[in-house]
């Protein structure tokens, strides 16, 4: 038991990793001995490699290897079998296999991976020794069916899990130059805003999105109620939506979307007295800090990817309509018009919030 080489794979996006870390927690906790190996991308790389739990973090990003393969064939051959190469070296005896697909189970069999272990999606799980045949999520949160496949390595469920994504002290240290440089003092009340999210959804992420105009709405309601700044989050491409939206706050606002790492993001949201986001990947960040968040969600079902673990501290708005929630077995109904996220007001939003950051003073 205490020689266990365990390769946990997840090649999807932040929140989803976020997702698997309470099987991280439960197999150290089972196998203190074991070495704990991660293949993720290349967006999830920081946070893996600051989690205390794993001794080796492994980089699969597809894209990286599309643009190689564009260039050179024999270099994108040779920088694949390196990391194969890497991942064979360790000597892994058990694959923990998020991916739904087959591609990381058959090369888990190449690499003579004995023990693999996932889901059977749609046929997908061929080449896993042991597989919990998986229509969908539904009815209950992710992280609970990925802690269900610890049954197959007899390491029992845990009591209170929880996401964690852990800091070092110079992540914390930028956040601190961050703010001073911005001149927003330490006990300021900060309000953490996401405005997009959902990189994984690629070019459909904005049928996940409270309209910009909510937003706006909401930090000068807010700002009109109590003093305080606004930090808006994002990547890159979501620069130019943060950037319109802090134009219409009637108050002070800083657009640090673009501007920072994961690690650093989450350096800042613990700095935030409260979250507004969409569901995506930040939410599940700002989750994992410990802070009130507000989330709106449309087509997705928070019951399955919503705040873990949900409680007071974290409100989620929906609208009760007949087809939401749409997003079903992975797919979902392209809608012309988002209404079950139009019709969420401003001023609901500004009730709850209210409500979490009173609750928040109290406690």
């Amino acid at each position: 038991m205490s020689e266990r080489r365990i390769l946990i794979a997840n090649p999807f996006g932040v929140g989803d990793v976020l997702f698997t870390t309470p099987v991280v927690r439960a197999l150290r906790d089972y196998f203190p001995k074991a070495t704990l190996g991660y293949l993720c991308n290349r967006r999830t790389e920081e946070m893996m490699r600051v989690n205390s739990c794993i001794d080796a973090v492994f980089v699969f990003e597809k894209d990286e290897y599309r643009r190689l393969w564009k260039e050179s064939k024999r270099k994108c051959l040779q920088q694949f079998l390196k990391l194969l190469q890497e991942i064979r070296r360790c000597q892994f005896d058990t694959l923990v296999d998020f991916s739904l697909n087959w591609h990381y189970s058959f090369l888990g069999a190449l690499l003579g991976v004995r023990r693999r272990i996932g889901f059977n999606y749609r046929g997908r799980g061929r080449f896993l020794t042991r597989r919990q045949d998986l229509p969908g999520f539904e009815e209950k949160h992710v992280v609970e069916y990925y802690l269900g496949l610890l049954k197959f390595l007899g390491v029992p469920f845990l009591q209170s899990p929880r996401m964690e994504f852990p800091l070092l002290e110079e992540d914390r240290r930028w956040a601190k130059a961050f703010l001073e440089a911005h001149k927003i003092p330490s006990e300021k009340t900060i309000f953490g805003m996401a405005p997009g999210g959902g990189t994984t959804w690629g070019d459909s992420a904005s049928y996940k999105h409270w309209p910009k105009g909510h937003y706006r709405q909401l930090a000068n309601r807010l700002l009109e109620d109590r003093e305080g700044v606004f930090l808006l989050f994002g990547d890159e491409r979501e620069r130019p939506l943060c950037e319109e939206i802090a134009k219409g706050v009637l108050g002070r606002s800083v657009v640090a979307a673009g501007k920072t790492t994961l690690r650093q993001l989450r350096a800042l949201l613990e700095r935030c007295t409260m979250l507004v986001c969409n569901d995506g990947g930040i939410l599940h960040v700002g989750v994992s800090a410990d802070i009130p968040t507000l989330s709106f969600y449309g087509p997705v079902d928070p019951v399955v990817y919503g705040p873990f673990p949900s409680g007071e501290r974290h409100g989620v708005l929906t609208i009760p309509l007949c087809c939401r929630p749409c997003y079903r077995r992975f797919k979902y109904p392209l809608c012309e018009r988002q209404v079950c996220l139009e019709w969420i007001s401003p001023e609901q939003a500004f009730r709850e919030a209210s409500r979490l950051l009173d609750a928040a003073a109290v406690s």
